[in-house]
């Protein structure tokens, strides 16, 4: 998620990545001004210190191997998205149907009716709040989760991990809950209302997961989060890229994880690279492959007709396709391609 890793043969420094998180900014101002009402100046400002200094050796490993702090992964994600095509309204309007998947999609799927409620869950105790019925703590989370929401929805686009970005607001909402629910401030009507939303969708949840549940050959861990595959791919893929290759991917972690010694793994997304979220954002994907020395390529279909649209003007690559990988990762599949890229304009 962080320009600290450009590429990987080993994936190695990977797993810094997990520490840097668009959530925590977006999150902070509603948690800062919790602090200042609830410890004053003086102890928000000591928590505010506190703070740096925890991340203070993760900002300076990724000054030290990049030069820049900054995260590249919301900036690569809003690319990603924006070449896809998707706008402010269509991504608002898929972020509260995906409010609705508080359990896995595969397992709940988006509920319009779910993702409502949820939003009217969040939104309650601001509502609550303006009447002086309820607890600021209350109030700050909720305020947080819609930030956070429009963020992502408006800001980011990436409408294919809205399940994992809203996985904050979902773990709040049962907090929410309970300080509305059993809370002295809130008036009956209004703990009633709440108790009946959350009621609701956790009814409607176990509905749908009890099947999953009850079916002997479901394991209990699979049906809360089905897996990937990315790993099988990797396994199944890499024996087939050529010694001495350079493998460019935009899904390239689980390739660079297992990749063997001597392969060299190039990030093409940008959520690691910032050179390549810059060529893919400005159509200098040729000029890129050439710079990095990529020889060979590996994605989804999807993602290979992404990297097709966004090559310099006048210039061609061409990915001969190498092999097919054997492993399904729901309805995708990834294929291993050799690069041809000729960067000469034509006229």
């Amino acid at each position: 998620m962080h320009r600290c890793v450009a590429s990987s043969g080993s994936g190695g420094l990977a797993g810094l990545a997990v520490l840097a998180r668009v959530d925590a900014a977006v999150l902070l101002a509603p948690a800062g001004i919790w602090a200042v009402r609830a410890l004053g100046w003086r102890g928000a400002g000591l928590a505010a210190l506190t703070g740096c200094a925890v991340i203070a050796p993760w900002v300076g490993i990724c000054l030290w191997l990049t030069g820049d702090p900054l995260p590249e992964s919301g900036a690569a994600v809003a690319t990603l998205a924006a070449a896809d095509g998707f706008d402010g309204w269509m991504t608002f309007t898929m972020g509260v149907l995906a409010l609705g998947a508080v359990w896995p999609d595969a397992v709940f799927g988006w509920s319009p009716a779910a993702g409502i409620a949820v939003a009217a869950v969040l939104l309650l105790p601001l509502l609550a709040v303006r009447r002086g019925h309820c607890p600021p703590l209350a109030a700050v989370l909720a305020f947080g989760s819609l930030a956070l929401f429009l963020a992502y929805t408006l800001g980011l686009g990436a409408v294919w991990f809205f399940e994992r970005y809203f996985s904050p607001i979902h773990c709040l909402v049962p907090v929410l809950a309970a300080a509305l629910v059993f809370g002295r401030s809130p008036p009956l009507a209004v703990r009633v209302l709440w108790g009946l939303a959350v009621l609701a969708l956790c009814g409607f949840g176990l509905w749908r997961l009890a099947p999953e549940l009850s079916d002997p050959g479901t394991e209990r861990l699979h049906a809360f989060a089905p897996p990937s595959g990315y790993g099988e791919m990797a396994r199944d893929l890499l024996p087939e890229v050529p010694p001495g290759a350079t493998l460019g991917a935009l899904q390239s972690g689980a390739l660079g994880y297992f990749a063997p010694p001597g392969l060299r793994v190039v990030n093409l997304d940008g959520v690691v690279n910032g050179p390549a979220a810059a060529a893919l954002r400005e159509g200098r994907v040729c000029t890129y492959l050439k710079a990095a020395g990529v020889t060979h390529f590996a994605d989804w279909d999807l993602n290979r007709a992404l990297l097709l649209r966004r090559v310099d003007p006048g210039a061609a690559v061409v990915l001969d396709p190498l092999h097919r990988s054997a492993v399904a990762q729901g309805r995708h599949r990834v294929t291993l391609y050799s690069v041809t890229a000729d960067c000469t304009p034509r006229p």
